[in-house]
């Protein structure tokens, strides 16, 4: 096995860095706007007030979009990883073997899916618990709805972030910013 040489080794530990931290970052993330949804959630129960059901939402979107920004710029990393730095076999190879893994049946790797489910659970109880109290304030419905339709907004924008996220393949971004560029033949304009 051919040794990393030290810039090498030195760009892979920092990578590796950067990863480990936008990992903590969106686990601190998820769990910090849960806390905080859950305690706004359970002080608009309190009061049935639909009104306050509406910083619910705030709190999940500003957790899910963290996350999402996290995760993103892990998976990031992870293609940089694998197709600059991992391509030879000779150097280590956790992103390209990570890959390979979650590709065979039975691995079972941890989901984007999960946090907008939860995100979208959430919102969908705080609908639901808006329009129970719609009628015990004065503008309740109006309430209501404007929490129906930025919930809605919402899942709408979780769930298309969240499969584009999954359904891009990051190491395929790096391939085409390194590829060559090359010299395009001379066009010429037919006259007619």
């Amino acid at each position: 096995m051919v040794p990393f040489e030290e810039d090498e080794r030195a760009e892979y530990a920092v990578l590796m860095s950067r990863a480990r931290d936008a990992e903590r970052t969106a686990l601190l993330s998820y769990v910090a706007s849960g806390l905080v949804a859950a305690m706004l959630l359970s002080w608009a129960i309190g009061g049935r007030n639909a009104a306050l059901m509406l910083p619910v939402l705030v709190a999940v979107a500003f957790g899910f979009t963290a996350v999402l920004r996290a995760r993103q710029s892990v998976k990031l990393i992870a293609g940089y990883a694998e197709e600059v730095m991992e391509r030879a076999g000779s150097r280590p190879q956790w992103f390209t073997h990570l890959r390979k893994l979650s590709s065979t049946p039975g691995f079972n790797p941890n989901s984007d899916w999960v946090a907008a489910s939860l995100a979208n659970t959430v919102n969908l109880i705080a609908v639901v618990l808006s329009w129970l109290y719609a009628d015990a304030k004065s503008h309740g419905e109006l309430m209501a709805a404007i929490v129906t339709g930025c919930a809605l907004a919402f899942g709408i924008y979780s769930l298309s972030e969240t499969s584009r996220v999954s359904r891009t393949d990051f190491a395929a971004l790096w391939r085409m910013v390194g590829a060559e560029p090359r010299e395009e033949g001379r066009r010429f304009r037919a006259s007619g």
